[in-house]
């Protein structure tokens, strides 16, 4: 397939048929993040990892190892610096 390459201030802009970026999971209705490298003289163009859930990120995080470790610490935060206290 060919595209058209088109100057968009600075950069350049490709114009790419939604169909072809579903087939490689992007959405097309919002913005998306995309890697693009190139190979000898090919553009490669491909969804960008995405963060995971909250809940994925913190799947084997030990909550209790963690609190066991600052509950036997206190934290000094210094005097007031602002307007923190309201008369």
């Amino acid at each position: 397939m060919q595209t058209k390459l088109k100057r968009c201030g600075t950069e350049y802009c490709l114009e790419l048929p939604a169909s072809m970026l579903r087939q490689i999971g992007v959405e097309t209705e919002a913005a998306t993040t995309v890697s693009l490298r190139v190979v000898g003289q090919q553009l490669i163009i491909e969804k960008a990892a995405t963060a995971s859930r909250l809940s994925d990120r913190f799947r084997n995080f030990d909550y209790e190892a963690e609190l066991a470790k600052q509950s036997n610490h206190e934290y000094d935060w210094h005097g007031d610096v602002g307007q923190e206290i309201l008369k």
